[in-house]
């Protein structure tokens, strides 16, 4: 590609954001999950504040809770689909990225990608979609193992996105109800939802996780 067809790309690039503002949070979302952790937290920085006052303009008139969260919800679902497509680049670069990490670094990567070949093969696009509705910073090693696997992109990119856009409705629709209800209510409101079985089911994956794979391991050595 020329130089002058990437200037061009990019004023029409900056023309579409002036245009439309909403795009922002698309790369709000990006900036959040791209660089193998080291993204910015545009999601506590941004988004949630933004929220916020949303809410809080609304409940000075009103009492319902869906207009809010309905204003806020598309920055909430370009910031998801932008998160997403930030964990493109470690999925599609796997295997580049692999071979120039240390020797350790790189036989705990490819034994996370065995267990998930084990674990996944007849269930590949839930297993991403459970990653991804879980807030992890390791999603990152996901995303590489995924690539070491050659999983299509299409399955990785849908079920990230699918994952990401439940996670951040739900998040968002609690910081609206905590805003209506205030303070002294958030706690009796996140005992009544059903967060205490979403935190029980990711202790449950994460045990199992290392449990195979330690026995993983076992076998690595054995051999």
């Amino acid at each position: 590609m020329r130089r002058s067809d990437v200037g061009f790309a990019f004023c029409l690039f900056l023309c579409l954001l002036y245009c439309c503002p909403l795009l922002w949070w698309f790369l709000y979302g990006v900036a959040s999950s791209i660089g193998l952790g080291t993204g910015a937290n545009t999601g506590v920085l941004i988004l949630m504040p933004h929220t916020a006052t949303v809410a809080r303009r609304h409940f000075l008139v009103s009492d319902n809770v869906w207009p809010p969260y309905m204003e806020a919800l598309p920055p909430t679902l370009l910031h998801a689909v932008g998160s997403a497509c930030g964990e493109l680049p470690p999925f599609v670069i796997a295997d580049r990225l692999v071979e120039k990490m240390p020797a350790v670094a790189r036989r705990q990567v490819q034994s996370m990608a065995a267990w998930m070949r084990r674990s996944g093969v007849a269930f590949r696009w839930a297993v991403i979609f459970v990653f991804a509705c879980w807030p992890s910073m390791f999603f990152d090693m996901c995303g590489l193992c995924a690539g070491l696997l050659k999983m299509n992109k299409r399955t990785f990119l849908s079920a990230t996105i699918a994952g990401k856009i439940l996670k951040s409705c739900f998040l968002e629709y609690g910081l609206v109800m905590a805003v209506r209800e205030g303070e002294d209510q958030v706690g009796r409101w996140i005992d009544q939802a059903p967060t205490e079985y979403m935190m029980w089911l990711g202790y449950a994956m994460t045990a199992y996780a290392l449990y195979t794979y330690s026995v993983t391991q076992k076998k690595n050595v054995m051999s």
